[in-house]
């Protein structure tokens, strides 16, 4: 394959050349001009007549390996914290606890501006750290702003307002600790992601876990879990993060096969329009999963939103297993829409089979779940059959969503995925308006379910719609 038809193809601006197990050598050492000196076109040509093929899907499955861990691990954190607030405290407390995130997550989502992804997919090293730090530091204060904003519209009592300020705090912890996860990810060091995640998980816990029973206040132990998240990120994140730098920057010559100006010559306003789509569909995929909850609190009160928030937890689980595989898939998807297109619908179908069937069988199963619940909840959280269902169904679409999310932006159709995360929202709103009523408990998972629903048929149809002709002409 030569340097001209990879170009031709656009592999060097579509995706990561190293993450494939591209090698490209650095130059001799040489005096510039004088014989035997190598153009980067050159460098690059002798990496791509001794790509070690074998090699590469090795590294994937381990690195695969390590994001499943990672993301096992986060969720059943967040399903321990949940658990141990249901037996350390009572429904309302919950209540306070989901609103809180309610209200903090989708400023603080829209600010992270998918951070992460970017810098993992930054192979040709356009961005410095500290351009990450301009964009994140700005938008992560205009976030907090907003948090601030809001909880002055909705009007929340003083209590509810300062649990809602300790979650915005550690939401913006976790943002900082995603610019160091998308530079180590970029270099493939998910063992250290994966290692941080499971330390900062347990100990965040036991913290959680120690202030709320020693106190009996919900801000106190958030106020726990974010010292313990800045712990972390002081001294295990940052340094790792620096040492793969360095690392990457002895072992990759600081000039692209291209031979155009390499690390740092991206600017921050570059880096944000590049962030912009992606950072608009998180923010949205927070406002619909967030919006049943303010209508249950406003129409239904703060112990309903508990029960809301404690099944649901079971179902995220779910659903982050499905995401888990969505994300270790993504970069095999993004290889086979450029050299194999029918190898990308059949490992895309086969990752949607299996969603569907895993999620079909929580659906249908729910209902012998609620003896788990009596015994991770107590007997007050088992009295609503029907709600697990529903929000078990709404997991499994969403998890859906999200293996054809990952399909389309690997096809690189981004641009047009926030307009059908937008119109789920809207229906997402527009049932919980009409629905959502004292005596109708399930009314917050069935509006999850419709928009979950809509969001999937469209990316369904716009991934037909942008890649079946291109199938039928191949």
């Amino acid at each position: 394959m030569t340097l001209r038809a990879i170009r031709r193809r656009g592999d060097l601006n579509d995706f990561s050349l190293y993450s494939q197990g591209w090698r490209i050598p650095s130059p001799p050492h040489v005096t510039p001009g004088g014989p035997g000196e190598r153009t980067p076109a050159e460098v690059f040509e002798a990496a791509v007549s001794q790509r070690p093929a074998a090699r590469v899907y090795g590294s994937l499955v381990r690195t695969s390996s390590w994001s499943l861990l990672a993301n096992f691990f986060y969720a059943l954190s967040q399903w321990a914290l949940i658990a141990a607030l249901a037996r350390l405290s009572n429904p309302e407390t919950v209540g306070r606890y989901a609103l809180a995130a309610a209200v903090a997550s989708p400023p603080m989502i829209l600010a992270s501006l998918q951070l992460r992804t970017v810098a993992a997919m930054d192979v040709r090293r356009r961005f410095a750290l500290a351009t990450y730090w301009k964009v994140r530091l700005p938008a992560t204060g205009s976030a907090l702003l907003a948090v601030v904003a809001l909880v002055w519209m909705l009007r929340l009592p003083a209590l509810s307002a300062l649990e809602t300020a300790m979650m915005a705090v550690l939401k913006s912890l976790e943002g900082f600790a995603d610019v160091y996860y998308g530079l180590l990810q970029r270099n493939e060091r998910m063992a250290t992601i994966a290692w941080s995640c499971c330390g900062k998980g347990t100990l965040s816990f036991f913290t959680f876990a120690a202030l709320l029973r020693a106190t009996g206040l919900l801000w106190a132990a958030l106020a726990g879990m974010a010292a313990c998240h800045l712990i972390a990120l002081a001294l295990v994140e940052r340094p790792a993060c620096r040492e793969a730098l360095r690392s990457e920057t002895a072992a990759f010559p600081p000039c692209p096969p291209d031979g155009k100006p390499g690390s740092d010559s991206g600017s921050a306003r570059q880096l944000v329009r590049g962030a912009v789509p992606l950072g608009l569909v998180v923010a949205f995929i927070s406002v619909n999963a967030s919006m049943p909850r303010y209508f249950i609190e406003w129409r239904q009160g703060s112990a309903m939103l508990g029960c809301f928030a404690a099944l649901g937890s079971l179902a995220l689980a779910l659903q982050t297993a499905v995401s888990a595989v969505a994300q270790a898939a993504a970069g095999r998807l993004a290889f086979y829409h450029s050299q194999d297109r029918a190898a990308f619908f059949r490992l895309t179908g086969k990752i949607l089979a299996l969603a569907f069937i895993v999620g079909a069988a929580a659906a249908g199963g729910s209902r012998w779940l609620m003896p788990l619940v009596t015994l991770l909840y107590g007997p007050s959280y088992a009295s609503q059959p029907q709600l697990l269902g529903w929000l078990m169904a709404a997991a499994a679409l969403f998890g859906i969503s999200s293996l054809l999310g990952t399909a389309l932006t690997a096809a690189q159709v981004v641009w047009a995925q926030p307009a059908l995360y937008a119109a789920a929202v809207v229906c997402s709103i527009g049932f919980c308006r009409i629905f959502i009523w004292p005596g109708h408990p399930a009314a917050g998972a069935q509006a999850l379910v419709i928009s979950a629903a809509v969001l999937a048929i469209g990316q369904a149809a716009l991934l037909h719609r942008t890649l079946g002709p291109r199938r039928a002409s191949s």
